[in-house]
Parts: structure tokens; sequence; C-alpha cells
């Protein structure tokens, strides 16, 4: 397969503002997914317009290249009027990086885009998800089949499965240790199963989970197991999101984060972990849910200052102190821990806070002259050293200071973020 990078050029990092540890990193057009090989090299995947593009990072989202090709992104013209759909990317540690694609094809390239090779599963379907276990072994999904590879994704064979094609429509699985889990809607009852196999789908296992309201499943190792999902609460008659979790491959489950949100679809769409303990659930409306202790406890963050106008389509770690986030609206955020001392954020806006060090409360004055104006729908939010929200409250539409108690706050250093600007007082017992 001859060479195909048409074009490559830099990309210069943005880095339009920093916000407990988040910056904007990058800008492009709708984000569909991402993976990171190791704490430098990450890839993202893309559209603009109906055309795919792929891009690179070396130097953990400081500059990125964006990588065209010709006919391995384009298909035949007999297919889709001459475009390929890529759908997904796997990016492991050997440096092998898969894209799934519609009709069944997937790509494949071992020196970031210099060259590539395609394969294809033997169906005409849609990839939406490969996992590589190491560099030979993976598996390829769609919503009706499971394609598993030995060679590195050079070619494919599927994976068999006790339910019939008719019977069954996959939503998403979990490939880990060896084990196989597919989280899949059975037509027949209308409820969702767990199923797992440990020998490549020779013999399966169904797990006691099942419910009606499926969402996006992860494995942390192969008994450690989380699922996104919905519920319907019988009162009010909505529907809300929830996350639970399982320690031994399905047999016992447990609710470990209640999210509180009504969303229009899906609010959570998204779960990836570093390890056993620092993992990040994240969606719609800028959701974000960051636990540090392996979901034992959760705390919602923010990337942004417009939340509400974010689509998270994915996040990969590049280590347990930093993540890229990418987004279908075309941005790339980067978190890092280093920089949530940074002083460079501490403005001279004409906003002080007194008293400083403080016991019992704080008082935050401002102006008009600073650009902040004291409409309804400004917040004041307090995080503390390590990012998290401790303190959140809506400022009154009239006044120019607001006053909040502190008084429950462990003693420490915290920031105050209101709107663009971030102060920092000292709380004292």
């Amino acid at each position: 397969m001859r060479k195909l990078i048409l074009i490559s050029f830099i990309l210069l990092n943005l880095n339009l503002y920093s916000q407990n540890g988040w910056r904007e990193i990058f800008t492009a057009r709708w984000f569909i997914s991402s993976d990171c090989a190791d704490s430098n090299n990450c890839m993202g995947l893309s559209y603009s317009g109906f055309s795919p593009r792929l891009y690179f990072t070396s130097d953990a989202g400081l500059t990125w290249s964006q990588i065209f090709t010709d006919s391995i992104i384009y298909d035949d013209p007999e297919e889709r009027t001459g475009i390929k759909v890529a759908r997904c990317i796997s990016y492991s540690k050997s440096k092998i990086a898969l894209i799934g694609c519609d009709s069944g094809h997937i790509l494949r390239t071992t020196d970031n885009g210099l060259t590539w090779t395609k394969s294809n599963v033997g169906k005409r379907v849609t990839i939406s998800k490969i996992i590589m276990k190491d560099e030979r072994e993976g598996i390829a999904f769609d919503n009706l089949y499971l394609h598993k590879t030995n060679d590195g994704g050079l070619s494919w064979f599927e994976l068999p499965f006790p339910v019939q094609t008719y019977n069954r429509q996959f939503e998403d699985f979990a490939y880990i240790e060896g084990r196989i889990f597919i989280y899949f809607a059975h037509r027949y009852d209308n409820n969702i199963h767990l199923w797992y196999s440990d020998d490549d789908g020779k013999n399966w296992t169904e797990t006691k989970y099942l419910t009606r309201n499926g969402g996006w499943l992860y494995a942390v190792n192969k008994n450690k197991i989380w699922v996104l999902n919905r519920k319907l609460d019988i009162k009010t008659n909505k529907w809300f999101d929830y996350v639970i979790n399982s320690s031994d491959a399905g047999e016992t489950w447990q609710v470990q984060l209640d999210t509180i949100c009504e969303p229009s679809n899906f609010t959570l769409t998204f779960i990836r972990f570093y390890d056993s303990n620092n993992g990040i659930i994240c969606g719609y409306n800028g959701e974000i849910h960051r636990t540090t202790n392996g979901g034992l406890n959760w705390f919602q963050d923010r990337c942004s200052f417009n939340d509400s106008e974010l689509i998270i389509s994915s996040a990969s770690y590049l280590t347990e102190d930093k993540i890229l986030i990418f987004t279908e609206n075309g941005k790339v955020y980067k978190f890092d821990k280093s920089t949530l001392n940074v002083n460079s954020i501490i403005s001279n806006s004409g906003i002080n806070i007194f008293p400083n060090p403080a016991k019992d409360y704080i008082e935050i004055f401002y102006n008009i002259e600073t650009g902040l104006s004291p409409a309804s729908n400004d917040e004041i939010n307090i995080y503390n050293i390590l990012g998290e929200c401790v303190l959140s409250e809506k400022i009154h539409p009239i006044t120019l200071s607001y006053r909040m108690n502190i008084e429950h706050l462990p003693s420490g250093l915290y920031y105050v973020r209101l709107g663009d600007w971030v102060g920092r007082f000292v709380k004292i017992e």
C-alpha cells in the first residue's frame, strides 16, 4: 500500500484560558472518537463537512497534525458516493492505530499515519468500537457481530454468540484481560442483558444484570465493570441518568453515582478509567464527573465557561493527572492537575475577596467596570486545590457584592470563580 499522506500541517495550541486545571487547546470540527497510546501520543477522529479527518499529537496536545489520505479514507466510487464513513479509533500502546468504518472496513497504521493498510471483517456493517488487548489480539464491534483479530488488525473472523442475530442488538462491549463483556438488547423480552466469555465466544455466561434501559459499558478489570444507565422517577414521570458498577462480573450491582440530571436524551454518554482509581464520565451539556478513588466518590467538574453548549463525545487519559476531552462541537480541552495552582489565572480585575484569610464567610465585591454585571444567571463557584467544586451559588440580580458562608469548609486554600475571573482565599479555623 503506497503512502497516503496528502497534507500534514501543524495546528498550534490555542491556550485560550485555564479553569480548575482545564484549558481549551485545539479546535477542529465534530470529534466523534479519540484514544491515547501513552502520555504524549494521541489521536482524535473528526468530521469536516462529510469528510473524516484524523488529528494526531505527539506532544500531549501542544501541537496537532491533520492527516489526510486518498483511497484509504475515500472509498470505491460505488460505495457511499466515494466517501468512507469512519466511526471510531483505537490507538494502543504498541502504536497500532485502527479506524473502524462503514461497510466493514478497518484502516490500520503503525507509523502514526504515514502509511496505511485496509482490512475488512467480511460483512457490510458499521464498525463502531475497537479494543485491542495487546499488539496482536483485539475485537471490533458492530450492533450485530463481534469480530476478532489475532494479527494486529490485518485480518478478522467472527466470534460465535448463542443468541441469533434476529433476536439481538448489541449496545456496547468491553474486552479486558481476555474476557469479553457484551451488553445487548434482547428483542423477545425488550430487556438489556449482559453476558461474558473467557474463550473467544465458545462459551458464554449471562450475569444477573437485567434492565430495560441500557447505556454504555466499561470494564476496569475482568470483574470490575461500570454501566451508564437511566431510570424513571415514578413520582415525576421523568427520566434521570445514573451509574452502577459491579465488582463480581455482574453478580451484584451498586449505584455509585446518581447525577440527578433530567436529560432530553442520554446526558451521560462516555466512561473511561485510567486505572483502578482514576476515572471520568462525561456527556451532553458539558457534564463531567471524575473520581480518584475507584468510584467511591465522584465530583462534578467543568472544562469550559459555556458548559451547556458542549457535547462531549470522548475522553482520553494521558496520565492519571492529565486528560484530553473531545467534543462534538469540535473542541479539545486538556486537564492538567499541575496547573491548578498557576498564579497567572489570578487576575487583578477590580474584584476583591474580603476577609482573606477568612473563617466564617467571604464577601466578593465587584463593579460594572470589570465587565461583570450581576445578571441573574451569574454563578459563583468555590473549588478546593484538587479542582473539586465544593460550593456553588447563584448571584442576586441586583447587588454588586455577595456574601458566602464558608464555615463548613475545612481549612486550606480555595479558588473562587465568577465568570472569567478567578480569585483565591485561605480558610482558617
